[in-house]
């Protein structure tokens, strides 16, 4: 019998939209780690997506994790998301994490999807970016 080791699943979603986002604590979307047997090591699971939107006060003190699984071998998950959008005023402020855990070698992340949010509330997006964040945290060695 030729035994393998196992992948794990990804990190899945949160999708938070509130009024008010308060307290502290840790939101989670990680990927599981991956199964070895003897020398056969499974791929870990990609970090999920975490998406908060916050329609009056963004108050909350907590973590949010959306991390790739990790292992003892080369097999590290890719990079979850975190997005964080606060309506201030009559804007949109967007933040987007990315947290690559300096797995070695670093794992590329790419953005390749259109984003349709506007820029303020019931109006249409003014620069034809297909992206648009006030702030983009990278951290652990994105590439």
């Amino acid at each position: 019998m030729n035994y393998t080791g196992s992948g794990a699943g990804s990190g899945g979603s949160v999708w938070i939209t509130t009024g008010y986002l308060r307290g502290h604590g840790s939101i989670y979307a990680r990927g599981g780690t991956g199964n070895t047997y003897n020398s056969a090591i499974g791929g870990c699971g990609s970090g999920g997506r975490i998406a908060v939107h916050v329609t009056i006060k963004d108050e909350y003190r907590g973590g949010f994790h959306a991390l790739g699984g990790v292992t003892a071998g080369t097999q590290h998950g890719g990079s979850g998301t975190v997005y964080i959008e606060e309506v201030r005023g009559e804007y949109l402020f967007r933040r987007l994490y990315i947290d690559n855990q300096n797995a070695n070698p670093p794992k590329v992340f790419l953005l390749d999807e259109m984003n349709p949010k506007t820029l303020r509330r019931n109006a249409t997006e003014e620069n034809g970016a297909e992206f648009g964040f006030d702030e983009l945290m990278l951290q652990g060695d994105v590439s």
